[in-house]
């Protein structure tokens, strides 16, 4: 039976999975109660994904060996894969007190205060697990992960590389790269993405890395090659499209745009789940709920009275970036990145049980919302306490303008509005992590209606004024002035390092890192034109939002627009 397990475990690392579970079938029709072997195969149904036969099998573990540390450290990792981060907390603590030597528990702690966005705490257990155990990858890329996030990219910079000499594998350059690029360091970035393309050209993620870092020319043929082969080799379908986006973006740099959007939409293709914008509308059905009328006009519920967030929402690649990046350049501003707690919020007051129906806390009260608000301001300041008004740029945040009044009164809320061509297009042609409803064109179209109906819903509702209207394209055209409104909307004395935002040394995490780094970018404006030949469905399911100009120029260019679509979508 050992001798089967070890087999197996060695077959799941090989990545010959479909062998290893005929081994642990024939192990399920087994009664096993040793102690080791209950643990050997729990690890084996761990690897395997068959979560409840291991959490089975390491709490019998505990049970039957009380002070088994390496026993309650399995369970644990059992624990916090599914999800349970109370009780794997809980059994590292206890795995720890029996052998404070044993360094896979600090990781769970680690790894659980992250997620709790505890940063510094992650970091000390990360420092202890890495001190008893220096050949623990996992524990260095959690590590450099909290350093970049507190700003110590110095430090991150130095785990980073040590666990590229750990390992030096394509993958465990990206850490590396991850770093520099934050720090600016873009041509150091460079030469560690190379090298790592150098060991495996079919690393998906330093093609597009490349990609967001630099501005690619008639020159760059070499790595165009190299991607090119890359796609004809058998790698994993996220992998490819990840490859596509990434030439997407370097013959869109070429201004060869035929190959440009053919590789833009097998990205697309190949990236595309089965998630559709319903989601959203299912969340802000919950919020007109939750944050009506009366109680928007309550003033006895609202949560805290601080006026330090400021909150960016719109679509994705509407300028949410620039406009936090001239707001961070203030001496009294800072920048919080994408936070997720707003939504998380949302989620506890209209679905307390995790349950897929809404289970609307119909009582919402001062202290709930005053909680909530000073648990959102904790993450929100941390590493930040000096600054006087932190932005907050996560885009969806729109559907959840009512909570945000609830819990912050007196919180700006910038509202970042792009030609809907524009930021569709741009949204179409960008391979995002969290933004899942972006792979289809039609999906977009829903998505921009949905958004710009939930907009006009909170301005009606919100207080007059508590909302303001930034246009990416004026903001371009008229820089200083448009700079000057915003940060005089955001309560503070006018300071010329907001008009240098590009040299403030501070790390930038966006998908157009390159246009980040640079003075005020110009060559997003109508970007439509360059792909005017692709853009019929588009542009009619979009007519509502499009101006005369963008109809005209349309035209121009042979696509009639013919009617107000009917989506169905908003009733």
């Amino acid at each position: 039976m050992r001798k089967k397990i070890q087999k197996a475990l060695r077959l799941v690392e090989n990545g010959q999975v479909d062998q290893a579970e005929m081994i642990f079938h024939e192990i399920l029709s087994q009664e096993i109660d040793e102690p080791d072997l209950l643990a050997q195969s729990g690890r084996l149904a761990l690897a395997l994904d068959e979560d409840v036969y291991a959490i089975n099998s390491f709490s019998r573990v505990v049970e039957l060996q009380p002070d088994n540390a390496y026993g309650y450290y399995l369970f644990a990792s059992a624990c916090h894969k599914i999800g349970k981060r109370d009780q794997a907390s809980e059994l590292s603590n206890k795995a720890i007190e029996l052998n404070p030597n044993l360094p896979g528990p600090y990781v769970i702690l680690g790894q659980i205060y992250h997620k709790k966005c505890k940063f510094h705490q992650a970091i000390d257990f990360f420092e202890k697990a890495i001190l008893l155990k220096p050949s623990q990858p996992m524990a260095y890329l959690d590590m450099v992960a909290c350093l970049r996030i507190v700003g110590r990219h110095e430090d991150a910079l130095r785990y980073a590389k040590k666990l590229l000499r750990l390992e030096t594998t394509a993958i465990n350059h990206l850490p590396v790269s991850n770093v520099l690029i934050d720090m600016g360091k873009m041509e150091e970035a460079t030469t560690y993405l190379e090298k790592a393309l150098e060991i495996d050209s079919t690393c998906a993620y330093a093609y597009q890395q490349l990609a967001q870092i630099k501005k690619f020319t008639t020159d760059d043929n070499t790595l165009i090659r190299k991607a090119e082969k890359a796609l004809q080799q058998s790698i994993p379908a996220k992998h490819r499209s990840v490859i596509h986006f990434s030439l997407g973006k370097i013959y869109d740099d070429r201004k060869e745009w035929d190959k440009a959007f053919e590789n833009y939409r097998q990205g697309n293709l190949l990236g595309r789940s089965a998630v559709e914008p319903s989601v959203l509308q299912k969340r802000f059905k919950c919020a007109k709920k939750a944050y009506n009328k009366k109680r928007i006009q309550d003033d006895s519920l609202y949560g805290s009275d601080s006026n330090v967030p400021v909150f960016i929402v719109g679509m994705p690649r509407s300028g949410t970036t620039l406009i936090e990046q001239i707001i961070s350049a203030h001496p009294d501003g800072a920048g919080a990145g994408e936070l997720t707690e707003i939504l998380k919020i949302h989620s506890a007051i209209c679905f307390p049980n995790g349950t897929s129906s809404s289970g609307l806390e119909k009582k919402l009260s001062k202290e709930m919302l005053a909680g909530y608000a000073d648990d959102y301001l904790r993450v929100l300041k941390k590493t930040r306490e000096g600054a006087v008004r932190i932005v907050d740029k996560l885009p969806n945040n729109f559907t959840y303008l009512g909570l945000i009044h609830l819990l912050f009164p007196n919180a700006r809320i910038i509202h970042a509005i792009r030609n809907p061509l524009d930021v569709c297009l741009s949204c179409y042609f960008q391979s995002f992590s969290y933004e899942e409803d972006t792979y289809d064109i039609q999906w977009l179209i829903k998505k921009y209606h949905f958004y710009r109906k939930t907009i006009e819903y909170w301005k009606k509702l919100l207080p007059e004024g508590k909302i303001i209207d930034v246009h990416y394209e004026d903001l371009i055209s008229d820089f200083e002035s448009q700079s000057h409104r915003l940060i005089e909307f955001c309560g503070l004395p006018w300071d010329d390092r907001c008009l240098e935002f590009y040299k403030a040394p501070r790390a930038i995490v966006t998908a157009s890192v390159w246009q980040a780094r640079q003075p005020i970018y110009t060559g997003s404006r109508k970007r439509w034109h360059n792909y005017a030949p692709y853009l019929d469905e588009l542009a009619n399911g979009l007519c509502d939002y499009l101006d005369d100009e963008d109809i005209a120029e349309l035209a121009e260019r042979g696509i009639k627009v013919k009617r107000s679509w009917n989506l169905g979508f908003f009733k």
